[in-house]
């Protein structure tokens, strides 16, 4: 969610610093991209002893979590909002990422890359769709949360 909240001051912010910000977005993406992976593979092995064991409120409650977590956009690589925004950052600021995109993800992700910018509004308009997705996510999440909280403390 922090990194849509800078997202979103970035498109407002001055041009001078564009590929300042698109760096300081790819960093903060980055940083917790270990973190991500571990949680994702935890949460699996959560909901499938859930699942076992019967506990439907937990089950839901991790189900909310990997939905939360999981790639979001349709391409042929699963990809996330935040690396689908990244890569629309360097466009819009100027850093044409489709070569490593290529090399990332082959040729055939690569060419769906638009070639030109995208439009400040565009971008705006992107980044306030992603984060009101991911917003929606976090609120299930929480509420999926006081279930299980008020099942555990009446028991």
């Amino acid at each position: 969610m922090n990194l849509f909240r800078q997202a979103q001051k970035t498109i407002d912010g001055p041009k001078k610093g564009r590929k300042k910000a698109v760096a300081e977005l790819k960093g903060k993406r980055d940083e917790f991209a270990a973190t991500r992976a571990k949680l994702r593979v935890f949460l699996e092995q959560c909901e499938k002893h859930s699942k076992k064991k019967k506990e439907e409120e937990l089950a839901t409650f991790l189900n909310a979590m990997l939905r939360f977590f999981s790639p979001r956009v349709v391409s042929p690589v699963p990809s996330s909002l935040a690396r689908q925004t990244i890569v629309f950052f360097d466009l819009w600021a100027g850093q044409d990422r489709r070569s490593e995109t290529k090399s990332e993800f082959g040729d055939r992700y690569a060419m769906r890359i638009p070639h030109a910018p995208p439009s400040d509004e565009m971008l705006r308009a992107y980044v306030a769709d992603a984060a009101a997705k991911l917003e929606v996510g976090w609120y299930e999440i929480g509420g999926r949360y006081m279930e299980l909280k008020l099942k555990y403390v009446a028991d």
